[in-house]
């Protein structure tokens, strides 16, 4: 028996999913949260929703979750631009999806479908768009092409079984509530945050807060007219560089700095190198070739006089959801911090008793050992910030038992220096003032490989470490300069094994960094100083090694 206005929302642990959830419990309207893991029961603490398993590739799962659903919101779907087999992972998963979601509202007696597709099934052949323009003929991204498809088929099959469906196209989502990772537009103001976009791609976005589209999807089942798209945006999209000026006036304490554009062919090259990275790594890029040729210049503004007409539709302006999605990502990154220094003692605690329990010699020995991973830190490095607070340094290296004389590790640090040794950092002779202060940054990655020389818990340790560094100067509390570097740094150092049975290991080592790419001037009171252009480095780092 239906349940009068018992609504099913799919994909309900996603941005959009739980967010509608909430909108419809506020509204007096029961919910039955649908989500592939049930476990997973975070994102509805406090909710008054029945929660269900379902998969939008298992129809079976999908007939049993929609017993007694008068309106079915159908939101879960695959949404990324990124796969190792898009077809497979994308496209097959959405295109067989549509027709799972349909074919089993028809057996399940569902009256509507709110069917959520995208902004990516639009023609932008002519601007500002909108819906009567049809589907978009640009072929060249596989979630696209189900983004368009899966629409399309999701109309049919409505029609074939006699079943209500409107579909609604949100833009590039933003806001709160968010749990878990962050969906694919989210997650570019947390870059933005986190100084990561340091190049104008050129790429806009159509902002929306994620409650203005779920308040969209419901006025689409209470108001949207049968075999209609509505697009759920802003009219304007906004450029990543005037994104990055609304984060400079939230938190000028982050000293964010705007993009720099660079020629399309330097975009093209940096996005192939990041697509061969991501190859090896298996994680989306943050850039891809065929972002640069697809949106690179491209601009999403839509015609949404329908949806208000209709709807009532009236989303808030994007400069006012990007600032308040900035100030809840901020918050939940502070709150994650604040909450993560309660556990330090724990965490040492937790690495000397694995120290013991599970360390072991460095010769690998007869046994299931496949992997070795090392954890190590650089103890002069966080003493050398204590006067400023404390800083962070950390390597994580991998061997593997087949090879264990090679050693491959990611490396990161962050940590801020005063006085003569912050002056001396990376400054030359010609820097006469005092009271410097030096903020170091930076990432890389490393490879080594160890001689024994008949050595059983050690050996001679040559490498190399290409690494980017960040070098913000500040004298009398105000910033002066800022030099950011690509460096490749020879380094060779000894690493050695105290104790038999234990994986704790001292490296002393020493290397040259010596800058490849990127700015080695700065501008400091209208002056242009050149910084130092190699620098030496001697240091011993301290780790744990385990076994798996």
């Amino acid at each position: 028996m239906t349940q009068k206005n018992l609504a099913l929302v799919t994909g309900a642990n996603g941005h959009l999913g739980n967010n509608l959830v909430r909108l419809l419990i506020d509204k007096g309207i029961p919910v039955r949260a649908s989500v592939r893991n049930i476990k997973n029961k975070e994102p509805f603490v406090g909710l008054n929703c029945e929660i269900v398993q379902s998969d939008i590739t298992d129809k079976d799962s999908l007939v049993r979750a929609l017993q007694g659903v008068e309106t079915f919101y159908a939101v879960g779907a695959a949404f990324k631009l990124w796969a190792k087999d898009p077809k497979k992972e994308i496209y097959d998963v959405n295109l067989q999806g549509t027709q799972n979601i349909v074919e089993a509202a028809a057996k399940a007696g569902v009256k509507r479908i709110v069917y959520v597709s995208s902004i990516a099934a639009l023609n932008y052949n002519q601007l500002p768009t909108k819906e009567s323009y049809g589907q978009n003929p640009d072929r060249r991204d596989l979630y696209y092409n189900s983004k368009n498809d899966g629409e399309k088929l999701a109309f049919e099959l409505a029609k074939k079984h006699n079943i209500e469906l409107v579909a609604v196209l949100p833009s590039a989502m933003i806001g709160s509530e968010s749990f878990g990772s962050l969906s694919v537009s989210y997650n570019i103001i947390d870059l933005i945050l986190q100084k990561e976009i340091p190049v104008e791609t050129g790429i806009t976005l159509n902002w929306i807060d994620v409650k203005d589209v779920a308040e969209g999807c419901y006025l689409s089942a209470t108001k949207g007219k049968d075999g209609e798209r509505y697009i759920l945006a802003n009219e304007k999209c906004t450029s990543i560089k005037d994104t990055t000026k609304i984060a400079q006036k939230l938190f000028p304490e982050l000293n964010i700095k705007l993009p720099i554009a660079v020629p399309k062919p330097i975009l093209f090259t940096i996005a192939w190198f990041m697509e061969v990275v991501s190859k090896i790594s298996g994680k989306a890029p943050l850039l891809s070739v065929k972002d640069v040729a697809m949106f690179s210049g491209l601009q999403q503004d839509f015609d949404i006089s329908k949806a208000r007409k209709e709807l009532g539709f009236n989303p808030k302006k994007p400069e006012i959801a990007i600032g308040e999605a900035m100030i809840y990502l901020n918050k939940k990154r502070i709150d994650k911090k604040q909450s993560l220094n309660k556990f330090v003692p724990l965490i040492v605690f937790f690495l000397l008793a694995s120290t013991t329990l599970f360390g072991q010699n460095l010769k690998p020995k007869s046994d299931s050992t496949k992997v070795f991973v090392s954890i190590e830190t650089d103890p002069a490095f966080w003493i050398g910030t204590l006067p400023n607070g404390l800083g962070f340094d950390a390597n994580i290296d991998f061997r593997i038992a087949k090879l264990p004389r090679f050693r491959f590790g990611i490396l990161g640090y962050s940590g801020k220096w005063n006085d003569s040794f912050g002056k001396t950092i990376l400054l030359t002779k010609e820097f006469t003032e005092n009271n410097w202060v030096t903020q170091w940054n930076g990432i890389g990655i490393e490879a080594q490989y160890q001689f024994r020389f008949g050595l059983q818990r050690g050996g001679l340790q040559s490498g190399l470490r290409l690494q980017w560094n960040q070098f913000i100067y500040s004298q009398d509390n105000s910033k002066k300069g800022e030099a950011n570097h690509f460096v490749i740094t020879p380094q060779v150092g000894f690493q050695w094994f105290p104790f038999k049975k234990i994986g704790f290991y001292v490296l002393p080592w020493a290397g040259i960094q010596i800058p490849t790419l990127g700015s080695d001037k700065i501008m400091i009171d209208g002056a242009e100083r050149a910084t130092r252009k190699i620098m030496p480095v001697m240091t011993a780092h301290i780790g744990w090694e385990f076994k798996f």
